[in-house]
């Protein structure tokens, strides 16, 4: 998220007092071009982590996840280094048809983005979860071994949904569904008669 984006957003909705905020803009200035206005926030703990979660989410129409209810997808873990997670704080939560999803700190993080695009050579969806969940899901997945982490790789995250069985054939197909929507209240005996016999005509 852009300082002057997150700026207008906070003066907004009132978050800071103007003295803070101009507290938070000078040690900004002190720590260089490089700093960003959010972490200097936290830092001055002027603000929390999921405060700036649903600031960049409402700023950016960025869909926001509580990591604690998603799975790690480990086929795309194996597929990026951790060096690269870790210093980009992302983590992959599926990989399937060409797309993976990412959970970011910085979902508009493009550079990152194309990157993890081109080493994978698959699209990229993003969400946005905390930067503190990402890092300790991340933890957890690399504190597994490796022959844990193989295991779960090659569970299957997305179960197909079992194809229901064909229905029997009979002469009495026909009879017994009538009957069925009939005892359901869905049509009366007398809509399918006038319908048979429209047919008929």
């Amino acid at each position: 998220m852009r300082d002057s984006k997150l700026l207008k957003v906070i003066k907004d909705k009132k978050l800071l007092t103007d003295d803070k905020l101009r507290q938070a803009l000078d040690y900004k200035k002190k720590l260089g071009a490089e700093a960003k206005l959010a972490d200097v926030m936290l830092k001055l703990g002027f603000i929390s982590e999921k405060q700036v979660s649903e600031l960049v989410a409402e700023s950016e129409s960025i869909h926001v996840i509580d990591l604690t209810k998603h799975s790690v997808d480990f086929n795309a873990l194996d597929k990026l280094s951790r060096e690269l997670l870790e210093k980009n704080t992302v983590i992959p939560l599926a990989d399937e048809k060409g797309k993976i999803l990412l959970a970011m700190a910085e979902p508009i993080d493009l550079e990152t983005i194309d990157e993890i695009q081109f080493i994978t050579n698959c699209l990229v969806e993003t969400v946005l979860a905390p930067r503190n969940d990402i890092t300790k899901a991340l933890e957890e997945a690399y504190g597994l071994s490796t022959h844990e982490r193989k295991a779960r790789a090659r569970e299957v995250v997305h179960a197909a949904p079992a194809k229901p069985k064909p229905l029997p054939e009979s002469p009495y197909l026909a009879e017994v569904l009538t009957e069925i929507l009939i005892e359901r209240g869905l049509v009366t005996k007398e809509e399918i008669i006038a319908r048979l016999k429209a047919r008929e005509l």
